[in-house]
């Protein structure tokens, strides 16, 4: 268990796999801290793509050891950092998925 909570979630090859691997995806972050609702998840987003948003993961531990510093953190970073706190990391599942394009008709 890391002590210090700016350490956890430290990826730093994530970008290179999620583009060699993943591409497009969704992902998911959860909080392995809550045993009532078995750890659900309490964030989804969308990533990846020819070199667009492959940091998307990283990028949300990046802005909440951020925001650790400085005090002001918004409802998804006071997540992270109540995680952090107790000495966990955030858990992370990501799904490689094919880009779509919604177009609407006219």
């Amino acid at each position: 268990m890391n002590s210090d909570p700016r350490k956890l979630n430290a990826e730093p090859n994530f970008d290179r796999l999620v583009e060699d691997k993943l591409g497009s995806h969704v992902y998911v972050l959860t909080d392995p801290t809550d045993k009532k609702k078995g750890n659900q998840p309490f964030y989804i987003g969308k990533g990846g793509g020819n070199g667009k948003g492959n940091n998307r993961i990283v990028s949300h531990f990046i802005e909440a050891r951020k925001s650790f510093e400085t005090g002001s953190a918004n409802p998804k970073q006071q997540r992270i950092h109540s995680i952090w706190r107790k000495g966990f990391e955030v858990e992370w599942f990501a799904f490689k998925c094919e880009e779509t394009v919604a177009r609407q008709s006219r």
